[in-house]
């Protein structure tokens, strides 16, 4: 259900760990997520040096859509770029109040809605 209001996820709030967003895997002073509409976004997401390659990042993507969510990554760094190509994510121009921003986005037809 998508009744949640719109604003930051905070790493274990109700939100968070229903999508796997908790503390001991990511890092909450380093990691945002924000929901806006039917979208969220990971803003920065960082995964503790001793949790990372164990595919934390994947499976809270996974569970985003799995909640009816579409999936923005706005200009990624890094080893995210990979995971998002690999996922199956596109490059768009998103027009923000800051202006054009490239934004990564993963939203499959099939997802609920």
């Amino acid at each position: 259900m998508r009744s949640e209001v719109d604003g930051q996820i905070l790493a274990d709030s109700k939100m968070g760990r229903r999508f796997g967003f908790t503390s001991d895997k990511f890092d909450p002073g380093a990691s945002w997520l924000w929901k806006v509409d039917g979208s969220v976004y990971l803003s920065m997401i960082w995964v503790h040096e001793a949790e990372r390659n164990k595919g934390h990042t994947q499976a809270l993507i996974s569970s985003i859509r799995k909640a009816g969510y579409t999936v923005k990554v706005p200009t990624p760094l890094g080893p995210m770029n990979l995971i998002l190509k690999k996922m199956g994510f596109k490059r768009k121009d998103e027009n923000t109040e800051m202006g054009i921003c490239e934004m990564w986005v993963l939203n499959d037809k099939g997802e609920k809605r």
